[in-house]
């Protein structure tokens, strides 16, 4: 039509004035209409699972190739797909756009199976695969289409199907997350045999009752007996027992002892026998499971005891109808209290703009062995002052302390700072100090900051790459990266803050350099190094170390970790990887992308995918399961799965 129209307006040229409506009709008959460019969110994805697509540079309607309509679509593609946009306005058509390529993976997502959902504790379950054509991994590590569990607890299992062999060119080739099948445990019943009595005279009867039993109770004395409570009536001291039966699982309940005889003769305990005038003393009595009563009248198994003078207490234990003799007594010595301090209050004298608190004390302690203690309350419980030699303005507490370690009452003291015209900083006359040590007796490396003078916090740095627990505490732990493995020693220090900003006071710093080694080295003397992963299905490993293993070539893989910031698991660290071993790393999603590459792995990895992000860069994972692939120099391959946790 475009061909024809120019013609026509070809001919009205040489036929004389042309009219308005034949050169308008002339103007708009172009149909120059662009083309759209095209972008996808990603370049695969899942039979059926949503790909986003979208449209920029059309003034008009985008009309796509699977029939919608819109700048910006969501697909559900079954097969790969080449997607074309075309931009239309008015009667107008743009050509085709550049094509999308959305691949869609090969591999058929596996269809799992179970021998059974619901197993008894310590039972077993086979799972199976179908409809995979390649390799079926599981999520507990498993590979093969047929597997056999024994889960501790209910847990729930996916698999991949994985075609081709471990050429580069099909390592892609990954199905999606098969859906989860959850094996439930039947641990949830904790049947309880609960006692009427826990000690008993001869011949006294007593009951028996089996709570929170969903089945049918068997005894273990009496296989015959299927109710949950009975009466017994025990010649001597007996044990009991009863089970719960729910299906084919037996459920055991907690085991009943009861005493037939004598009341046992309780055993009393108190933290100390020496107390302050007034003081409350708690004091246990053990070994006795009936009521407990006391020499003073009191009844129970802890009582608190407030001696007036030096006294004495004593218990006996009952048991039904029978009475024990009376413990051994325990004595407590009272001693008295100190005299309250006398005080005044008292204001600095230029150029010092802090007061040493025992300047405001009038006489020495009036005790033999005592000393002043200077708190923040009227509370013998509350807080120290920290440094009572440069005390800033404001109100404290003195408490005379006894060699027995009894405290006075408290004598409020005022203390007024002036300001002055050329006051002397505090750090010249209490210059702070500080002072670093490491322990690593525990297997990881605990540090220890002391602060002394003026000096009253810091921060703690590194010359290697690790994680402090609180880079900004006193005491703290550190944990070495790969690189400090690698250096064999770091070097860490603490430096106390400034304490005048502008003024001629700095901060004060001491450091240490202590060596790192690997585990199994021998050495007792350095730290055994902590890992940056948290191992979720052994939990028997002490946390932050790495498993210790009689054959040092073998790789530790950690199952999971937690890239929260806080230093701790917050890298996907393996073990035991010999200096010379190169080793790559592939990550992907539930969905059988590849979320993040690495050819020369570092043990680094803070949780960031580096794949199929939109402008490039990195984004961060979210929390779940996924899927890796770790292929050693040296032949070896690991595939499995690992959790981020946040």
């Amino acid at each position: 039509m475009t061909k024809y129209l120019f013609r026509f307006c070809f001919l009205l040229l040489f036929q004389g004035p042309v009219s308005a409506d034949n050169a308008l009709l002339c103007l708009l008959d172009t149909c120059e209409v662009p083309a759209p460019t095209i972008y996808a969110e990603r370049d695969s994805t899942c039979s059926g699972q949503p790909v986003l697509l979208w449209a920029t540079g059309c003034d008009g309607k985008v009309e796509w190739t699977n029939g919608l309509t819109g700048d910006t679509i969501v697909s559900r593609p079954a097969t790969t797909r080449i997607y074309t946009a075309f931009c239309v306005k008015g009667d107008c058509r743009s050509t085709g756009s550049n094509e999308i390529n959305v691949i869609v993976p090969f591999p058929d997502i596996p269809v799992l199976n179970a021998s059974s959902r619901t197993v008894c504790a310590g039972g077993s379950a086979v799972l199976t695969a179908s409809g995979c054509p390649g390799e079926v991994v599981w999520s507990n590590g498993s590979r093969g289409r047929e597997i056999t569990v024994r889960p501790a607890q209910t847990t729930s299992y996916t698999a991949i199907c994985r075609m081709g062999n471990q050429s580069v060119s099909t390592l892609n080739c990954i199905s999606c997350f098969a859906s989860p099948l959850e094996i439930k445990v039947a641990d949830s019943i904790h049947p309880v045999l609960i006692s009427s009595r826990r000690s008993i005279c001869a011949n006294d009867t007593f009951s028996l009752r089996v709570a929170a039993c969903p089945g049918t109770v068997r005894w273990a004395d009496a296989s015959d007996l299927t109710a949950s409570s009975r009466l017994v009536k025990p010649a001597a001291t007996t044990t009991y027992q009863a089970f719960c039966k729910v299906g084919d699982c037996d459920f055991a309940t907690n085991l009943v002892s009861v005493r037939v005889g004598p009341a046992p003769i309780p055993v009393i305990t108190a933290g100390r026998t020496e107390v302050c005038a007034g003081e409350k003393i708690k004091v246990s009595a053990s070994g006795c499971d009936g009521p407990v009563t006391w020499s003073d009248g009191q009844t129970g198994s802890e009582i608190m005891f407030s001696p007036e003078t030096t006294s004495e207490i004593k218990a006996r234990c009952g048991q039904g109808d029978c009475q024990s003799e009376f413990s051994a007594p325990m004595t407590f010595t009272v001693n008295p209290l100190p005299p309250t301090p006398l005080v005044r209050n008292r204001q600095n004298e230029c150029p010092y703009i802090t007061l040493d608190l025992m300047l405001t004390l009038q006489q020495t302690p009036r005790t033999e062995g005592g000393r002043y203690e200077f708190r923040t309350a009227a509370s013998a419980g509350s807080p120290e002052v920290v440094h009572p030699g440069i005390a800033r303005a404001g109100t404290y507490y003195v408490f005379e302390k006894s060699a027995a370690g009894c405290h006075s009452d408290a004598a409020a003291v005022t203390i007024t700072i002036k300001e002055c015209m050329a006051p002397v900083p505090v750090c010249a006359y209490f210059p702070g100090s500080v002072s670093v040590k490491a322990d690593s007796t525990a297997g990881l490396l605990r540090l220890t900051a002391e602060l002394g003078g003026s000096a009253s916090r810091g921060a703690w740095a590194t010359s290697g790459s690790g994680a402090f627990g609180a880079a900004d505490s006193t005491y703290t732990t550190y944990i070495p990266s790969v690189s400090d493995y690698a250096r064999g020693s770091v070097t860490l220090t603490f430096l106390t803050d400034d304490p005048d900003g502008e003024g001629p006071c700095e901060g004060v710093a001491d450091s240490m350099s202590l060596p790192v080694h690997s585990a199994g080295t021998g050495v007792a003397t350095t730290p055994i190094p902590p890992r940056d992963s948290t191992s979720v299905n052994n939990q028997n490993l002490p946390g932050g170390l790495f498993p210790v293993t009689s054959n040092p070539a073998e790789i530790f893989i950690p199952e999971g970790f937690s890239p929260n910031g806080d230093g701790i698991n917050d890298r996907f660290v393996l073990g035991n990887v010999p200096d010379e071993i190169n080793v790559s790393l592939e990550v992907y999603n539930r969905w059988g992308q590849l979320v993040h590459q690495e050819n020369d792995y570092k043990g680094d990895w803070d949780g960031k995918g580096n794949r199929n992000v939109a402008g490039g860069g990195k984004k961060e994972l979210a929390d779940g399961t996924y899927f890796y692939m770790i292929r050693l120099s040296d032949g070896r391959e690991f595939v499995k799965f690992l959790t981020i946790t946040h």
